[in-house]
């Protein structure tokens, strides 16, 4: 994965940090499994066992995760505050102040 960044030593990885950082962290971010509490009310009660923790633990390892992940994200598109957008948003924007 770091090849594609042109890594193979210490160095080359210190010299673009930056780089990797603002392209990686923020795909990383997307993937993670982020229910949003501002979610309109009709939506909700379509995804309230989204809600549940112990749900996603259930399923963690079967192949309906991925399903259930994907109908999630189709739901929650446009019926919400997109907190996960807006959060990445700002790790962006730190990122810039960092370089």
């Amino acid at each position: 994965m770091l090849a594609k960044y042109r890594v193979f030593t210490l160095e080359d990885l210190m010299n673009n940090i930056e780089d990797i950082a603002r392209d990686l962290l923020p795909k990383a971010w997307m993937e993670v499994m982020f229910y949003d509490p501002t979610m309109n009310k009709q939506t909700e009660e379509q995804t309230i066992k989204y809600a549940n923790i112990n749900f996603w633990r259930g399923i963690a390892k079967e192949r309906s995760y991925n399903y259930h992940h994907r109908k999630l994200y189709r739901l929650m598109e446009g019926n919400t505050c997109a907190i996960q957008a807006q959060v990445k948003d700002v790790m962006l924007d730190t990122l810039d102040c960092l370089v």
